[in-house]
Parts: C-alpha cells; sequence; structure tokens
C-alpha cells in the first residue's frame, strides 16, 4: 500500500505530503516533508522530518490536532483581547 492522500506547501523549498504506506509491514500514515523537485530531479525527495504512525492511531491523531487548533483559536482571541485593552 502505497497511497498519497494530500500535499501541501510547507515553505518555498518543502512540501508536506501525507501517505497510507506500509513500514516494515505495519500500515500506517507517513506524514513527511519533502523537498521539492529541482530542475534535474522530478521527484519529491523524503527528509528525515516527519512520522509515521500505525493506522490505529489516526483517530487519536485527529482528536489531538482538533485539539491544538481550538486551542490555538481561544489563545489568539485572548491575545487579541489584551491587545485590544493596551
Amino acid at each position: 500500500m502505497d497511497e498519497q492522500i494530500a500535499t501541501f506547501q510547507k515553505n518555498a523549498s518543502e512540501d508536506v505530503i501525507v501517505k497510507l504506506t506500509e513500514y516494515r509491514g505495519v500500515e500506517g500514515v507517513d506524514i513527511r516533508a519533502y523537498v521539492k523537485p529541482l530542475i534535474n530531479r522530478e521527484e519529491h525527495q523524503a527528509t528525515r522530518k516527519g512520522i509515521f504512525l500505525r493506522v490505529e492511531f489516526i483517530p487519536k491523531l485527529l482528536k489531538a490536532l482538533e485539539k491544538a487548533s481550538k486551542t490555538y483559536e481561544e489563545i489568539k482571541k485572548l491575545r487579541s483581547g489584551v491587545a485590544d485593552k493596551n
């Protein structure tokens, strides 16, 4: 199994690629930074910056990311409220 699910730009030279894949006989999701293709190279090059999780951890990862997003939004609101008072 090697199914690319999503790609998004991390910065000018790297993309993040999300894949369903198999590593050492274990199925999982790989979320990794890839160096963008250069003129003489057609494919992204994987970096060591990333994480592989077994598929059973995907629901826990989603909950953690949702919580991080909500917490960030709350902090952002608090910061803007403090900025408005000064």
